[in-house]
């Protein structure tokens, strides 16, 4: 488990430049979708639920996803919906 949390918490370093800058992107839409009266995490898994056919698969790096300022409410029920769907 230490070396899935050593990895997550790495794996943004290791992304190109271009990822990086959407990851930035995605987290100032998050705060444009609030002060326009939307709801981040709807809004959100709704653009994974028509973009990303992969679907969510957990295990998620809960504490390193935190630490990143991404709560659980963001991709918890993708993961369900993921799991429910037999997904592996």
């Amino acid at each position: 488990m230490d070396d899935w949390h050593d990895q997550g918490a790495t794996s943004l370093d290791a992304a190109p430049a271009h990822l990086r800058d959407a990851l930035c992107l995605v987290l100032d839409v998050d705060d444009l979708v609030a002060a326009r009266g939307g709801d981040p995490v709807k809004t959100w898994q709704g653009l994974v639920r028509r973009y990303f056919e992969g679907g969510v698969k957990p295990p998620f790096n809960i504490p390193a996803r935190e630490a990143a300022g991404f709560s659980a409410a963001f991709y918890g029920p993708l993961g369900e919906e993921f799991l429910d769907r037999g997904g592996r």
